[in-house]
């Protein structure tokens, strides 16, 4: 079991760091599962929306200079901010205990009520775009 994020899921306006590290995490947890898949072990990667801790508090981020460019970027993450998405965490461990006693424990466990919604969102827009664009990738493909 491995704790990524939502982050890990949906990019964010000044988060890319931060983002790149859980897609990171994601992708290496999704090799994991298919290689140890066949003796028996099972991975899952928690997922969690935001949570009422310390995570960005300005004890837990030293934040550089805002630079004034990026301003626009900044208003775009707040504005997709809404304060009843934050969840308690206290109600995360039942949750997590939940997929440790499965018999066939989730690869991803999507934790709080803004989680679902925002990626369901997001990869619906990617799918859309790939459509898009398909004979174009399938062109790409060539004609060997």
């Amino acid at each position: 079991m491995s704790v990524s994020s939502m982050a890990g899921l949906v990019g964010e306006p000044t988060l890319g760091l931060y983002n790149a590290s859980k897609w990171a995490l994601e992708g290496m947890m999704d090799a994991l599962s298919r290689e140890v898949a066949h003796l028996g072990i099972k991975v899952t990667i928690i997922e969690p929306g935001p949570y009422a801790t310390e995570f960005a508090s300005a004890a837990s981020v030293k934040a550089s200079p805002e630079i004034p460019a990026y301003d626009e970027a900044r208003r775009a993450l707040l504005a997709g901010f809404d304060p009843a998405d934050v969840a308690d965490p206290a109600a995360t461990a039942p949750a997590v205990f939940s997929a440790i006693d499965a018999t066939e424990p989730p690869l991803r466990l999507a934790l709080g009520k803004a989680v679902l919604p925002r990626v369901r969102s997001q990869y619906t827009a990617r799918l859309s775009l790939w459509d898009e664009w398909a004979d174009v990738s399938a062109r790409a493909h060539g004609n060997l």
